[in-house]
């Protein structure tokens, strides 16, 4: 991240694993601990990164987790 400031504010973003076009769901502030994704469809892999910004610029996206939604959402 540029700069040495505490992060005031993350960006997430997700797609389908095996795809090359991210989705930004949103940003929130920090402290935050927890977002929410909908729209996902039952039994697919998903790929999720977040970026940290403050106000001295953006830090680059985070390495990527990953996670398969259920049967039943």
């Amino acid at each position: 991240m540029a700069g040495s400031g505490s992060p005031c504010r993350h960006d997430l973003r997700y797609r389908e694993t095996g795809t090359d076009d991210w989705a930004v769901v949103g940003a929130w502030a920090s402290g935050t601990l927890a977002s929410s994704i909908t729209g996902l469809e039952p039994n697919t892999s998903y790929q999720v990164q977040v970026l940290a910004r403050n106000g001295e610029g953006n830090g680059g996206w985070s390495g990527t987790g990953s996670g398969t939604t259920g049967s039943e959402l």
